[in-house]
């Protein structure tokens, strides 16, 4: 990717929809790590508890399913729910969520070794956004 570029904007090739205030689906079409545990492309449903802060990812074909304390970063209220991602190389580190009725945006923690890859290199971004 050219590091020149900071900003992807994959919408052409995503389905992400906004179901609910809380859950977000998305067609990720690339593998990615979410706190160092790798997912691979699919499918994912993003959703949030009751608490805001407990989000969780899941693929319903592969019954894959990760929990994370993430951090509510921001509000974004007039912005589509969307997955932005951090990517070194052909590594895609989810960074954060944004859902769309509460424009809520939660920041995904990192692993120590995706902070260390990310600070020793500029990250370009991608953004999935709805259509």
């Amino acid at each position: 990717m050219n590091n020149k570029l900071p900003i992807l904007l994959a919408a052409a090739t995503l389905s992400l929809t906004a179901q609910s205030a809380n859950k977000v689906s998305a067609n990720i079409w690339f593998p990615f790590e979410v706190n160092g545990v790798s997912l691979p492309a699919g499918n994912y449903h993003v959703s949030r508890s009751e608490n805001p802060k407990l989000i969780t990812i899941s693929n319903p074909k592969t019954s894959k399913r990760i929990m994370v304390l993430a951090t509510p970063a921001a509000y974004d209220k007039y912005g589509p729910a969307k997955l932005t991602f951090d990517v070194i190389g052909t590594r895609y580190f989810l960074k954060s969520v944004t859902e769309r009725a509460s424009g809520m945006v939660h920041e995904v923690p990192q692993s120590r070794r995706s902070k260390e890859l990310i600070s020793a290199a500029k990250p370009e971004v991608v953004v999935l956004a709805a259509r």
